[in-house]
């Protein structure tokens, strides 16, 4: 076979599983816009209901985090310097996806799916 044909299959076949995994994570919102929606939700049953805990309480934790732990944002910077791509996660997405699995005993995948993030992220 000509390997200028071959060679074209190749990044044919690269481009398919790249656009397959992209539409395969894929919600009605953004990545970050579910959080914030959330967290700028003005009825308290819906933050009770999906954060398992009243606003102020969620603010208080996320706070002594800070202070008392290693959490966090990612460097967005840092990110599109090194690995190429920019996706921030903030420190109130990442405690709403630790309380998201813990509350729920969500696995990865749905995770994933709710987030849209990619599996390795969210493990982290």
């Amino acid at each position: 076979m000509d390997p200028t044909i071959l060679n074209a299959l190749l990044l044919r076949l690269a481009a398919t599983r790249r656009s397959k995994q992209t539409l395969r994570m894929r919600t009605g919102q953004s990545r970050q816009e579910y959080v914030r929606e959330l967290l700028g939700s003005a009825h308290p049953e819906r933050v009770l209901s999906m954060l398992r805990m009243q606003l102020d309480t969620f603010y208080a934790l996320r706070d002594w985090l800070l202070a008392n732990t290693d959490l966090k944002s990612d460097n967005v910077a840092y990110n599109q310097r090194i690995r190429g791509r920019g996706n921030e996660v903030l420190i109130e997405e990442k405690l709403i996806i630790f309380i998201y699995i813990v509350s729920r005993a969500a696995s990865n995948r749905d995770t994933c799916e709710r987030f849209s993030r990619g599996g390795k992220t969210i493990s982290q």
